[in-house]
């Protein structure tokens, strides 16, 4: 039983057709056209045992050995030089490449690696120097290259490569002394950025400004900002949005606070100027305290309104007549606390020192009413002093912090 001799070794004779290994002695011997041996393969290839086929340059030179098992190439086929010594290893399982392929430089290091197992979607190539250091990576996933790596010694510098859908996309040049100094090149939108010491220097997102608009945060909860190059604030409108579909309406009216990046918060509070809206600069460890003040005057305003409304429901009112006949006395003073301040505004019975009325006023509420009446007029006393400060205070004050003597003193409020 002849086969062919290996179209690969290119061996044609003058007719066009393949020669044939021939029996000779134990192997199979293939003879060219000038009747030159070109290859030896081992009879029991037949048999389908492990053979070794060795195939010849026209000069003699030993070129290849290629292993059989079963009469499909099995293990790795050595390449030779003219000095014998193997300069590539290509690795076959039941005649399909697999696992990689090795070439070797004339001192024997690995010069180069090719994985190309069949049907794997993940394919690399690598190149090393004489030296063993590496020169040259290449990845491949799906036929198409995803990422390459390229070794300059000579300028100091590695070069890294991205792709996208096989095309190059991002080049980076690093350099190899200080691998925290790099340039990175975007070929999508044609910019290039410059890092020190892996901090944006240069190009990039340099000028670029985030900022979000939570009461309670500041522009330390954005992570990465440095690494990213971009400058960060936080901008808060002090406006209730009580509506998410019409509030907005309102923005052009509101008053601004800002905090972070000096260069964000000038760029933000000259944006916000242009329109018209006026800006206060906060520090970002005052935004806790800020927001407890705007949650004040906004939301808790609300729960006090809301006691109110609660004692004129007890008195007959319905709601919507409590609200509405309020509603003169609630606008008023909020318009002279806008117009003259806390404290010019301030009237009622605990700025004039009438402690009979605000004695009945804590009998007829109730317990947690009577701590809210208390706790409120304490505050309001210490306004009420500001305003009169010649005024004697002291009855009152004790009115008003009698329950909180008491329980001091053991007894309880009735």
């Amino acid at each position: 039983m002849f086969r062919p001799c290996p179209a690969d070794a290119g061996w044609i004779a003058a007719t066009g057709i393949f020669p044939s290994f021939k029996p000779e002695k134990s192997n199979y011997a293939c003879y060219d056209v000038l009747n030159r041996l070109r290859a030896v393969f081992p009879t029991g290839y037949n048999r389908g045992e492990y053979s070794i086929e060795t195939v010849y340059a026209e000069n003699g030179q030993h070129l290849y050995d290629i292993p059989y098992y079963q009469k499909q190439k099995q293990g790795f086929a050595k390449k030779f030089d003219d000095k014998g010594h193997v300069v590539a290893e290509i690795y076959y399982s039941r005649d399909k490449l697999e696992e990689s392929s090795r070439s070797y430089h004339e001192n024997g290091a690995v010069k180069e690696i090719l994985t190309i197992a069949d049907g794997a979607p993940r394919k690399l190539l690598v190149r090393y120097n004489k030296d063993g250091t590496l020169a040259f990576s290449l990845n491949y996933n799906e036929g198409e290259k995803t990422d390459a790596f390229l070794a300059e010694p000579q300028k100091n510098k590695d070069i890294y490569l991205k792709f996208y859908e096989g095309e190059l996309d991002n080049i980076r040049e690093v350099n190899a002394s200080n691998p925290q100094n790099y340039i990175e090149y975007n070929l999508a939108s044609g910019e290039y950025t410059v890092y020190k010491n892996s901090e944006l220097i240069k190009g990039g997102n340099r000028n670029q400004i985030i900022c979000h608009c939570s009461g309670a945060l500041s522009s330390d909860s954005f992570s990465g900002a440095k690494e990213a190059g971009v400058s960060c604030c936080s901008v808060h409108p002090m406006l209730p949005f009580s509506n998410k579909f019409s509030s907005y309406q309102q923005l052009e009216h509101a008053f601004f606070t800002v905090e972070g990046h000096p260069h964000a918060v000038q760029v933000i509070t000259d944006l916000l100027t242009s329109y018209g809206n006026e800006v206060c600069r906060i520090d970002a460890a005052a935004k806790p305290e800020y927001h407890a003040a705007a949650s004040i005057l906004s939301n808790q305003v609300i729960a006090v309104l809301d006691t109110g409304y609660r004692l004129l429901e007890d008195c007959g009112f319905s709601r919507k007549k409590a609200v509405a006949a309020t509603a003169a006395l609630v606008r008023q003073n909020i318009e002279n606390v806008l117009s003259q301040g806390c404290v010019h505004a301030l009237t009622g019975p605990i700025e004039r020192g009438d402690v009979a009325t605000v004695e009945k006023h804590l009998h007829c509420l109730n317990t947690e009413d009577a701590a809210l009446y208390r706790m409120l007029g304490t505050r309001l006393l210490a306004i009420a002093e500001g305003k009169n400060p010649a005024q004697n205070y002291e009855n009152m004050r004790h009115v008003l912090l009698a329950d909180k003597q008491e329980k001091e003193n053991g007894g309880s409020h009735k």
